[in-house]
């Protein structure tokens, strides 16, 4: 929608005032019915080029919403009356009874009696404003302002020689040179011909740092009002913007829910936050567990890790030269150091190598520097590849062959109370993917075996859905099975996307995967 500005000059005996109307643009030379409930920021974007002028002059008067209208001594002033010659859509309506508003070619007998002013006093830039015009979308389209000592309101971006008018009603001159400077600040993504500041994927940064070089930010509230938000940053690096200072940095709450409802503001007790929702994996998984499973025991699941000592890692070598008849490749190596690690910090644990890479060798590796076994270690595979587990115990680890138990699904879901009564030291499942599914009876069976550490080996750890890598977890980890139905009920909502990237976050501590490139 386009509107036009009017100028209707009310003429009597003693004075001339001015008055202006905001219109449609229907593209004829006759007046639309008057817009009376048009706001001057709204106009900004909705009038054509030739209306821009006038809009700075109603800016530079203080005059932000209908009624628009100019007094006889402010229609005195040089600048003003030389902006009114050159505009076109000039009316004029006598005082006399029965007048009508009829359309002026020349207006040049109906002003007073100009003021001429050979220059006037700069008037001091205090700083510039970013109005927020939209939550939802609060990184685009926020609206530049420029803010005067004494001036009454801020103006648009785009200078002017037209004079602003003061609270204590005098004219100054804008500043040109500190207004270039202040723009300078808002770089690639300012356009001045709109006054309108983009901010690409929502750069909470970008607008602290422009928060801190003197620019104020607001955001819309109720009655076309705007409120003051200030930014603040947490401990973890992670910025904010609030409209209520309070002692409470944390953030964390508050972001995880914006990112599960995919927006980057949240509203909550009369309190509005600007964020970035990206930044909520950011946040430290044991937070971001705690806060979707407030009352399950989850902290020794993401504490930090143990790492090994120089001792602990030459003794590791030396079980590997001693009990391994095979020489590790690099990355072979470092996946027998995540594996012990991961037994080390009690954690269940995902090697997901791509096929080829020696998932087998590095396991049996793993095995053969455990040094306090509490029992057999098993290993659980499909039936095609009994066979190659065995050859492959017999060529790395020969003299293992005695302590690793080699079964196949159906065997633990046919026999499975004589397998519950064993205490295994570790159970390996290969070939995970086939019990991806948490209702089979091979799932359920192997979730109800016994042992201190379980290992799951497959190439694909995801085929169908994010739920398949939940479910490997449910056996691995299973603390992770409330976990996953808290997070089910908490981003009930949530697209695919978080769905993945929180999913991401919470298991990737227990997963290892390298591709062959």
């Amino acid at each position: 929608m386009t509107y036009r500005l009017v100028c209707i000059f009310e003429v009597s005996k003693t004075s001339t005032l001015l008055r202006v109307e905001v219109c449609l643009d229907t593209g004829s030379n006759s007046l639309s019915p008057f817009q009376r409930r048009v706001s001057l920021h709204s106009l900004w974007t909705s009038v054509k080029e030739e209306t821009k002028k006038l809009l700075m002059l109603l800016e530079q008067t203080g005059q932000q919403s209908q009624p628009f209208s100019f007094t006889e001594e402010q229609l005195r002033q040089d600048e003003i009356q030389t902006l009114l010659y050159a505009y076109s859509w000039c009316y004029t309506k006598y005082e006399s009874k029965g007048s009508s508003v009829k359309r002026s070619l020349s207006i040049e007998n109906i002003l007073p009696k100009r003021l001429y002013c050979k220059e006037r006093q700069k008037g001091l830039l205090l700083g510039g404003e970013l109005l927020i015009t939209s939550l939802n979308a609060w990184g685009k389209h926020i609206e530049v302002r420029l803010r005067y000592q004494d001036a009454i309101i801020a103006f648009h971006p785009i200078y002017t020689e037209i004079p602003f008018l003061t609270l204590s009603n005098r004219w100054y001159q804008r500043d040109k040179s500190s207004e270039e400077q202040l723009l300078a600040m808002l770089g690639d993504g300012f356009e001045r011909e709109s006054g309108l500041l983009n901010l690409n994927d929502y750069d909470v940064e970008r607008l602290r740092q422009l928060s801190d070089r003197g620019w104020t930010v607001y955001i819309p509230r109720e009655g076309k009002k705007y409120q003051l938000v200030k930014a603040k940053r947490n401990k973890s690096g992670i910025i904010w913007f609030t409209s209520k200072d309070d002692d409470n940095d944390d953030i964390s709450d508050r972001l995880l829910t914006a990112y599960l409802q995919d927006r980057n503001y949240q509203e909550a007790d009369d309190k509005i936050t600007l964020l970035r929702k990206q930044d909520a994996l950011e946040i430290d998984s044991e937070v971001i567990a705690s806060l979707i499973a407030p009352n399950q025991n989850l902290q020794g699941l993401y504490r930090e890790e143990k790492d090994f000592t120089p001792d602990e890692l030459d003794q590791i070598d030396k079980s590997l030269a001693y009990n391994l008849h095979a020489c590790l490749k690099p990355y072979q190596y470092e996946g027998v150091i995540w594996l012990k690690r991961m037994r080390k910090n009690n954690c269940g644990c995902l090697l997901a190598d791509d096929m080829g890479l020696g998932k087998t060798i590095q396991v049996l590796a793993h095995l053969s520097t455990i040094t306090d076994a509490v029992g057999m270690h098993v290993v659980i595979a499909p039936t095609s590849l009994i066979d190659n587990w065995q050859n492959e115990i017999a060529k790395f680890v020969p003299e293992m062959k005695e302590r690793i138990e080699i079964v196949t699904y159906d065997m633990v879901r046919l026999h499975l109370e004589s397998y519950q009564q064993k205490e295994y030291d570790t159970i390996v499942i290969d070939e995970g993917q086939i019990i991806k599914n948490q209702d089979t009876q091979k799932y359920k069976a192997i979730g109800q075996l016994n042992a201190k550490h379980r290992i799951m080996l497959t190439g694909t750890p995801i085929e169908n859905s994010i739920q398949e890598i939940w479910a490997h977890f449910g056996i691995l980890i299973p603390a992770t099975i409330p976990l996953y139905k808290h997070l089910q009920q908490k981003g009930f909502n949530a697209g695919e996307r978080q769905w993945i990237e929180l999913s991401r976050a919470l298991l990737s501590p227990f997963i290892l995967r390298r591709t062959k490139e």
